[in-house]
């Protein structure tokens, strides 16, 4: 059953991935308030600058929920998971309800909005 529901997502993200898109630059600021789903759970994005990562029941590699915290930084998103003190940034597009992170390196996270 675990295997299946982790095949599940991340043959959703694959599909989100490669499909015809019409990507569009976010303000970093839409993220206030919101809560995003991606293939390992559950982030909220609180205007103070928190974040709070509630992973999936079924992911095996969860310890539970995490406290983040995240910026602005010259129009990029920018995340900080204590104990690591730094900080790392990410150009922000949307299409309709699902956002894609995407790092220096090329990769990309895509998440729905909720």
């Amino acid at each position: 059953m675990l295997r299946r529901a982790w095949l599940i997502a991340v043959l959703v993200n694959w599909v989100l991935a490669f499909r015809a898109t019409a990507w569009e630059a976010m303000p970093v600021a839409d993220l206030a308030g919101l809560d995003i789903r991606f293939g390992s759970g559950l982030q909220h994005f609180y205007a103070s600058g928190r974040s709070l990562h509630v992973p999936r029941a079924d992911n095996p590699f969860a310890n539970g929920p995490t406290w983040g915290y995240w910026r602005e930084v010259a129009g990029r998103y920018c995340a900080q998971w204590p104990p690591n003190r730094r900080w790392l940034c990410f150009d922000l597009d949307r299409d309709g309800a699902t956002v894609r992170f995407r790092a220096d390196d090329g990769g990309e996270v895509l998440g729905l909005i909720e």
